[in-house]
C-alpha cells in the first residue's frame, strides 16, 4: 500500500492544475503490473535514473515549498519492488508527464 501512495503523491505533486493521475493495476500470469501516468512537468532524460536515488531532486522547480517533499519516496518504491524481486521503470516527456 506504501508504495502505491507514493507513486500516487508524487504524481499528484508534479501534475498541472487540475491535471490527471491514471493508475492501473493487472496481473500477468504470476506477475503484477502497475502503472501510474501524468500529464506534469515530465523528467528530462539526465534525470531519469537518478530519480530512484535517496534525497535525489532534479531542480529547482522541482522542489518549491508548495511541494514540499524529502527526495526519499521513489527511491522507498523501488527498493520494495526489488525487494520483491520487482522491476521499475519510468518513462517521461519533459512538459508532457510521465
Amino acid at each position: 500500500m506504501r508504495l502505491l501512495m507514493n507513486l500516487l503523491t508524487n504524481a499528484i505533486a508534479y501534475s498541472k492544475v487540475n491535471g490527471t493521475v491514471n493508475m492501473q493495476l493487472f496481473r500477468d500470469g504470476t506477475n503484477i503490473i502497475g502503472k501510474v501516468s501524468d500529464n506534469g512537468i515530465g523528467i528530462s532524460e539526465q534525470h531519469i535514473t537518478k530519480i530512484w536515488d535517496r534525497f535525489y531532486r532534479v531542480d529547482a522547480a522541482r522542489t518549491s515549498s508548495n511541494i514540499g517533499n524529502t527526495g526519499l519516496g521513489l527511491s522507498m518504491v523501488k527498493w520494495i519492488i526489488e525487494l520483491h524481486g520487482g522491476e521499475i521503470t519510468v518513462e517521461s516527456k519533459l512538459g508532457t508527464g510521465s
